[in-house]
């Protein structure tokens, strides 16, 4: 995994005003829940479920709110390749 390209996605995400955490709370109930009301509407986590998917496949998915192109081309940015559906109930895949 590598963690400098995570770094720089997450820390571009949160200078963009987002709520953005990795390994954030245990499952996704409960990190969606931890998110403070203020960043509601923009926040891009994943738990640490989701974490342990990401060492041991190179990939997991991102829960979000916000704008998924601009999310899209921050992890694109950090050299980080993603999915989504286009739809705006499914998470986005984050491929390293």
């Amino acid at each position: 995994m590598n963690a400098s390209r995570l770094d720089t996605a997450f820390r571009q995400l949160r200078k963009r005003g987002y709520f953005a955490r990795r390994n954030f709370m245990d499952c996704q109930s409960c990190a969606v829940a931890a998110i403070p009301d203020s960043k509601a509407h923009r926040y891009v986590v994943y738990h640490q479920q989701d974490a342990e998917d990401l060492r041991n496949t190179g990939q997991c998915y991102l829960a979000w709110a916000g704008d998924p192109e601009e999310i899209e081309a921050v992890f694109y940015n950090a050299g980080i390749e993603t999915r989504w559906s286009g739809h705006i109930n499914d998470r986005i895949l984050m491929i390293l």
